[in-house]
């Protein structure tokens, strides 16, 4: 009897678990998780490292960070062997659908790649709404236009939506743990501004460049921050940011400003950028003696006094102004770069000083650096430290030196600023007919009615007409190959023709012509 009983019970045992597998089997697949994106699913069975069979919640579980770049040669080596021809449009993510699934995922990094093979492309950021331990998200020029689904990303610190089309900002504004924020390169300009941020009252970084916008007003309750960068557009006016005394980095490149006295207060800068504006005073800066790096290219700056005593800085970058003189850097002795180029700086011999000085870049200004000169002198002494320096080298040296398209011009050791600008016609230079006059020493005759020209020097008189190449020197006629024209308004001459007959020499020069007065020997 009790064989039966035993028998019968390691029988419905057995019966039990033949029924119970099926089941099993059955629910498994009824779990299993999908990724209906080929390439996205690729990359979550990279993380989890299951090439083959269902995907289950406790897969995916596990994965707390999905970075592109670091699949990105698997995933370029997988799409080209599938790849049938090489004319194919590229491939990559084009769904996050799934992504829900991801309960514990805490970062998620997508960007783009100059790879011919890969570009990802996404459009709907909805599936992200449930990803409540998101902390970082990057999404690098994926074509997004649309950021519907970010406002539940609460728990979200860092957020880089860079080089994208995204116009509307509204669906940021619940984020408020937010403390770096990368919008860079969109289209802010056509949407609603940037209202939704200024409750961001965390934000550490900031990085709004080419997007122009013109009201950066919601700025000024940002007072964390730490980094700002507008450079690329702009309207001018700096005043919210001059309650934001704790940004160290700050970036208003071609932001059309013209005065800075907004800034006057931002003593903890370490590193500011003016590119590019109509900047001239520079005296809101004198108080940043915590500044390491000031980039003040292209702008209309004449003078560096108001800075003298930054005494801290490591890089000034001053290309393309109006500045006459580096003595104010004289006592910067941690200097290590000066960018100088295209201004109006005649000697070097303050620098001769700066023992750290690495790099310094005089390029487009006329300094003398003849054998003995006081520059010369500084320009040896630099280079036996080690500095590389960059100048124009001019043979011989010029006493009027005029640069094409530009009002200023050398003459005679100082720069001068002539009536109009020498232009280039047909491979000659056209200078102003008061340069002549002015510079060159000569009397000049303007016979409006006719519009002929009479220029005298001791010894030679010349005779030109507007609009006509005949060229009559001392009474005899000679051809020119270009005429004399008026330009807006202005008489240019072909200044060939005259030097000829004015005791100088002119000598092309890159981007100029050097006059020099000749030397005559009477013995």
């Amino acid at each position: 009897m009790r064989k039966i009983i035993g028998s019968t019970l390691i029988l419905i045992i057995v019966l039990l678990q033949l029924l119970t597998l099926p089941i099993t089997t059955a629910s498994a697949k009824s779990n299993a998780i999908t990724f209906p994106d080929p390439v996205f699913e690729m990359i979550i069975r990279h993380y989890i490292n299951k090439p083959t069979g269902s995907i289950t919640q406790s897969d995916v579980d596990q994965i707390k960070s999905i970075n592109t770049n670091e699949v990105h040669s698997m995933l370029a080596d997988r799409l080209k062997s599938t790849q049938q021809d090489a004319s194919e449009p590229p491939n990559g993510i084009l769904s996050l659908e799934g992504i829900r699934y991801l309960h514990n995922l805490e970062s998620l990094h997508i960007e783009l790649k100059h790879d011919p093979v890969i570009r990802h492309t996404i459009k709907d950021l909805t599936e992200l709404k449930n990803l409540k331990k998101l902390k970082k998200l990057t999404l690098i020029g994926v074509s997004l236009e649309s950021i519907q689904g970010v406002e539940g990303l609460t728990q979200l610190t860092d957020l880089n939506l860079s080089y994208n089309v995204i116009a509307d900002l509204e669906p940021l504004k619940p984020l408020t743990k937010l403390e770096h924020l990368d919008l860079s390169w969109n289209q802010l300009s056509q949407g609603r501004g940037l209202a939704p941020l200024k409750g961001m009252s965390k934000l550490k970084n900031l990085n709004l460049e080419m997007n122009a916008v013109d009201n950066i007003t919601p700025l000024s309750s940002l007072t964390n921050l730490q980094e700002l960068i507008l450079g690329g557009s702009g309207n001018g006016d700096l005043s919210p940011l001059q309650k934001l005394t704790k940004l160290q980095k700050l970036n208003i490149n071609y932001f059309n400003a013209k005065n800075i006295s907004a800034l006057q207060n931002l003593t903890q800068l370490q590193e500011l950028s003016l590119l590019h504006n109509q900047i001239t005073d520079l005296s809101p800066l004198s108080n940043m003696n915590k500044l390491q790096v000031l980039n003040l290219s292209e702008n209309q700056v004449s003078s560096l006094q108001p800075i003298e005593k930054l005494t801290s800085l490591r890089i000034i970058n001053a290309n393309n102004n109006q500045i006459k003189s580096l003595a104010p850097l004289k006592e910067m002795v941690h200097l290590k770069k000066i960018e100088a180029s295209d201004n109006q700086i005649v000697s070097i011999e303050e620098l001769r000083g700066l023992k750290n000085l690495q790099d310094v870049n005089l390029v487009r200004n006329v300094i003398d650096f003849r054998n003995g000169t006081p520059s010369s002198l500084a320009l040896a002494a630099l280079q036996g430290q080690g500095s590389k320096v960059f100048y124009d080298e001019f043979k011989p040296f010029p006493d009027i030196f005029l640069m094409l398209n530009k009002k200023t011009a050398y003459a005679y050791g100082e720069y001068i600023t002539l009536p109009a600008a020498p232009i280039e016609k047909k491979g000659r230079t056209l200078v102003p007919l008061r340069v002549v006059s002015e510079l060159m020493g000569a009397k000049v005759t303007w016979n409006g009615v006719d519009q002929s020209i009479t220029i005298e020097f001791e010894e030679n008189k010349i005779q030109m007409t507007v609009g006509s190449t005949k060229l009559t020197v001392n009474g005899q006629s000679s051809e020119m190959d270009t005429a004399p024209v008026i330009y807006g308004g202005t008489t240019y001459v072909p200044i060939r023709y005259i030097v000829a007959q004015s005791g100088m020499s002119v000598q092309p020069d890159g981007y100029g012509i050097i006059l020099t007065k000749q030397i005559v020997n009477k013995h």
